[in-house]
């Protein structure tokens, strides 16, 4: 049969910007309800999130048969986290910290097959959510799998042209809280040093034609990532989106009642 399509890969592969949000709650049902939005990818959050690689099975599981693509953020460059994590299913895998060339031929070598790299076996889980077989899925993996590099150090903007001529490295992404923290400017995102060595990333991404992604979640900050040559961008999330909305119908209830109680009788709300 052919290969079964990646359709996050093959929309970098065409140069389209694709659009996610991460999951970094236990709650499926948020899983549910952002899927039903019809983001491209969700960004499962296994590093800062707050749910196990037990509960990663069933939220992916939950995607099943949709358009909206699973990738996993690990914890740790460890090779056994990687194996786990992409027998889940997922088509996509996030390493954050990659800081030298030689870390990212690790994980790339982690994450695929021999003879492209050491990944284990052992697939039947992931071959059930990709609704293949066991050999279908070995021989489409390699392939069809994003591995997604993390860049959020100086050392790894320093080492950023090794990084991105890695074989197999499909994205670069960048994480401008870590970086900023990095670079002394904690929480500085727009900062000068973080700016400029986010171009120097940019300017050896397209020099290698590595996608690049981020977190982007304001309109102008949105626009000026796509500007840059960002095509995969994270612009919301379960508890961001969550928290965001309530804080938004808290401000407008409060404001209405001062509002009524600006105008109505001197004894409302006692």
């Amino acid at each position: 049969m052919p290969h079964p399509l990646n359709p996050i890969k093959q929309a970098l592969r065409d140069q389209r910007v694709i659009i996610g949000a991460a999951v970094t709650m236990d709650s499926l049902l948020a899983v549910e309800a952002l899927a039903s939005l019809e983001f491209d990818f969700l960004f499962f959050d296994l590093e800062h999130g707050a749910f196990s690689i037990e509960q990663l099975h069933h939220m992916v599981a939950l995607l099943r048969g949709g358009t909206t693509v699973a990738i996993a953020r690990v914890a740790s460059d460890d090779p056994w986290q990687l194996k786990r994590v992409l027998d889940t299913g997922v088509r996509g895998i996030v390493i954050p910290f990659v800081n030298t060339g030689a870390e990212a031929r690790e994980v790339v070598s982690s994450s695929k097959y021999p003879p492209e790299g050491a990944r284990g076996l052992g697939c039947m889980l992931a071959a059930s959510r990709w609704g293949v077989t066991s050999p279908e899925y070995v021989a489409a993996a390699n392939q069809e799998i994003l591995v997604i590099v993390q860049v959020e150090t100086a050392q790894s903007v320093e080492n950023i042209d090794e990084i991105a001529s890695t074989p197999g490295v499909d994205v670069i992404f960048v994480g401008p809280g870590d970086l900023s923290a990095d670079l002394g400017v904690p929480f500085e995102t727009a900062h000068s040093l973080v700016s400029q060595s986010i171009e120097t990333v940019v300017a050896a991404a397209a020099k290698r034609n590595v996608s690049l992604g981020t977190v982007a979640k304001a309109g102008n900050d949105i626009r000026h990532r796509i500007q840059q040559g960002f095509a995969m961008l994270v612009v919301s999330g379960d508890l961001s989106g969550l928290t965001q909305s309530a804080r938004e119908a808290l401000r407008m209830a409060r404001g209405v009642v001062e509002e009524v109680k600006a105008t109505a009788a001197p004894d409302l709300g006692r």
